[in-house]
């Protein structure tokens, strides 16, 4: 297994930016995505790849509501290497970005190979 690196980003279960509380739903999904590249719904991944014209699109009237909320999630807590464009969404839901799981704390960390493989050499 590649080096570990903690990052500066924890997973959460409960986020609030500047008062607005982000639906566990969604927080959910934004988990999901990062630690098992699942692909979030079209509002959330227009987010994810700054696409002002999908988030319009897409996004209903609770997570429009909790927008910059979301933001602040994405922006304070997630690698920067899994957000940002349409290209690094993909990347990461392809398995072309590092391999990101949680420590104990909630701390978000990464590994430098993509993939976690088991030692075989015995």
């Amino acid at each position: 297994m590649g080096q570990v690196k903690n990052t500066m980003g924890q997973i959460k279960k409960a986020y609030t930016f500047y008062g607005v509380e982000v639906s566990p739903h969604l927080l959910a999904s934004l988990n999901r995505y990062l630690l098992d590249r699942v692909p979030t719904g079209s509002a959330l991944r227009a987010i994810l790849s700054n696409d002002l014209t999908g988030v319009l699109s897409y996004a209903d009237a609770d997570t429009f509501a909790q927008l910059r909320a979301i933001h602040g999630y994405i922006y304070n807590q997630l690698p920067g290497g899994v957000w940002g464009s349409h290209e690094k969404v993909k990347a990461h839901l392809d398995g072309h970005s590092p391999y990101y799981t949680v420590n104990e704390d909630g701390h978000i960390l990464y590994h430098e190979k993509t993939t976690i493989q088991e030692d075989s050499s015995e």
